[in-house]
């Protein structure tokens, strides 16, 4: 290779991986000059590997799926990958319910572990999904990392990782244990802590910080949108969680507009017209689950790695915690993550008045609050005295406008249970994997749902 078109190279490189440049325009200056595979050597200074080659890189290749991963040849016989998509060091600021929200890539330096961690769930060389993997290096990661001088986004991302690697532990083998060794359950519990939520993989690792725009100069659309972590990866993983953090996205708006309907005198039937026209939309989105998610592959791919340990047959009596000593060496016994760790919907309940009988359902959905983010459950209490004291004084128009949105969210609901049908229970009849008995929130869900669905009804007029 011609030394200029070397030094093109690094420079492109170094760029990416210090964030300078976008994927795609890696992607496209890769294709463009070099087209498939590449003989060339680098220099060891480009420093975005996860393993290091004990010689001069022979090879490049970029995969022709995604374009995403860069995997390098070298003399010493090793194979590396890259994964360019992850070498991005900005924090998306973002909203979800009106609620500042942050997605963050990388963590500090300090925090050595990172690189170990994510060449487990991110390697992709391997054909051994990371449940086989990750006793290879669970005796790699440290018993405590210092985590005091860490941000709310670093604790999420620290959250986000912990969670996925406690998970993958708990359900990636044959044989369930009951017991989380102490290299992730004490830093897993102390991040927890500061966080104020238990250490198990919830809602908001799940979905709403785990995503990154593919261009930041445009908004939050499912085309524009990647997750940064996944289980065994694919579309589905992938597309599942997309969907939910659209969702999570359009539903600021909405929320946005019943905020100012009950604030604004002058102009409430417009709010009410703006908040219908976003719900709408969400159902839209929603209703795009099936085209890249198919219910064979969330069943069995997607679904057993997102349980809890909560009313689960696999662990009844719950889960030991080593080495952390608040918890006395006693089994805990928390939620999987579930869409009812969301506080779109009971949000959205507080503001259109829309009520559930108290019964364990209702227990159930109070519980679901310890899940979610503090700011969140904070929300939710302020729109529960909300609702005590909302006046009832709608104008008919008023009315019927509130009855159309409450009826988008009872189609809402409906679509959720035709999802739980045909993803979950119908499966359940092909399959011995995993339970229906109960959903990964630990409940009997088709009933809850259709509860939900029937409690979710237009005020008279």
């Amino acid at each position: 290779m011609a030394n200029h078109n070397r030094s093109n190279f690094h420079r492109h490189l170094t760029n990416r991986a210090s964030g300078l440049s976008r994927l795609t325009n890696f992607k496209n200056y890769f294709r463009r000059k070099y087209g498939g595979g590449v003989n060339l050597s680098l220099d060891e200074n480009i420093d975005i590997k996860t393993n290091h080659h004990n010689g001069n890189t022979t090879c490049l290749d970029l995969e022709s799926i995604e374009g995403r991963y860069l995997l390098s040849g070298a003399v010493d016989g090793h194979v590396s990958i890259y994964d360019l998509a992850s070498v991005d060091n900005n924090i998306n600021n973002s909203s979800s319910n009106g609620i500042s929200s942050n997605s963050i890539k990388n963590l500090p330096p300090q925090i050595k572990w990172q690189p170990t961690l994510l060449r487990l769930l991110k390697d992709k060389i391997s054909c051994e999904p990371i449940c086989i993997q990750i006793n290879n290096v669970i005796n790699e990661i440290n018993q405590e990392k210092e985590i005091s001088s860490l941000s709310i986004p670093q604790l999420e991302r620290a959250m986000l990782l912990y969670s996925y690697l406690g998970h993958a532990y708990m359900w990636g083998k044959e044989e369930v244990e009951d017991i989380i060794p102490k290299n992730i359950a004490i830093t897993w519990y102390k991040i927890s802590e500061k966080l104020d939520r238990p250490p198990i993989l919830s809602y908001a690792s799940y979905a709403l910080n785990n995503w990154s725009l593919l261009d930041q100069s445009k908004p939050l659309t499912l085309d524009n949108i990647r997750i940064l972590q996944n289980f065994l990866a694919g579309v589905d993983e992938d597309w599942f969680i997309m969907i939910h953090v659209a969702i999570e996205y359009e539903a600021k708006h909405i929320l946005g507009s019943l905020k100012k309907y009950y604030i604004d005198k002058e102009t409430k039937i417009e709010h009410l017209e703006n908040a219908l026209i976003s719900i709408k939309k969400i159902n839209e989105i929603m209703n795009r689950m099936p085209e890249k998610c198919d219910p064979y592959i969330y069943y069995n791919r997607v679904r057993p790695y997102i349980f809890g340990w909560k009313n689960n047959p696999a662990t009844p009596k719950g889960v030991i915690y080593e080495g952390v000593d608040e918890y006395k060496n006693e089994p805990q016994l928390f939620r999987g993550e579930t869409g009812a760790q969301s506080s779109i919907v009971p949000a959205l309940d507080a503001l259109l008045g829309v009520t559930h009988s108290n019964d364990p359902l209702r227990e159930y959905l109070d519980e679901m609050r310890i899940y979610m983010p503090s700011e969140h459950r904070m929300l939710l209490s302020e729109l529960d005295n909300f609702q005590n004291e909302k006046s009832n004084g709608e104008t008919k128009q008023q009315k019927e406008l509130i009855n159309e949105i409450i009826n988008q969210v009872r189609e809402f609901r409906n679509r959720h249970l035709e999802y739980a049908r045909d993803y979950i229970f119908d499966q359940a009849l092909k399959s011995e994997s995993n339970s229906n008995i109960v959903g990964t929130g630990g409940t009997p869900f088709m009933k809850y749902l259709d509860k939900h669905l029937q409690e979710t009804v237009p005020k008279e007029n």
